[in-house]
């Protein structure tokens, strides 16, 4: 009786087989992009004439900045200023009750109340003014 068991279990590991096989994911072609929703109609950085409130709400907070910034922590709650501070771009700011201020890895405060509202306030240097481009005229001389 064992002999005859023995093709069955092969026939089904065979199976088995070519029909995972066939469920591998094929590859698709990628689908054309737009350009335009990728490209942004504005050149440089975009400028902001006030601070940008990057994160609000109870702790913990955390954001990673994509620009340079000077970062401000504010408890809502009081209204009062914690921390003002210099980051640079991939800079992490966390604010956690348990291990207070900290930007890009350095700690700047120890204490923060846990149960107020807090929030990351950016503020960003105005872009330096882009050089002209040079003509022709200028490389003659």
């Amino acid at each position: 009786m064992m002999h005859s068991a023995r093709p069955i279990l092969l026939y089904a590991a065979a199976a088995n087989a070519a029909w995972l096989a066939g469920c591998a994911g094929q590859a698709r072609p990628p689908e054309k992009i737009d350009n335009d929703v990728w490209t942004s109609p504005h050149f440089g950085a975009v400028e902001h004439t006030e601070s940008v409130v990057a994160a609000e709400g109870s702790l913990p907070l955390v954001f990673q900045l994509q620009q340079s910034a000077t970062v401000s922590i504010v408890d809502e709650s009081t209204g009062k200023q914690i921390v003002t501070a210099p980051a640079k771009p991939g800079d992490i700011v966390v604010v956690d009750a348990n291990n207070g201020v900290h930007i890009g890895g350095r700690r700047f405060a120890a204490v923060v109340a846990a149960d107020h509202r807090h929030a990351i306030k950016l503020n960003f240097e105005p872009p330096a003014p882009a050089a002209p481009p040079a003509t022709q005229d200028a490389k003659k001389e």
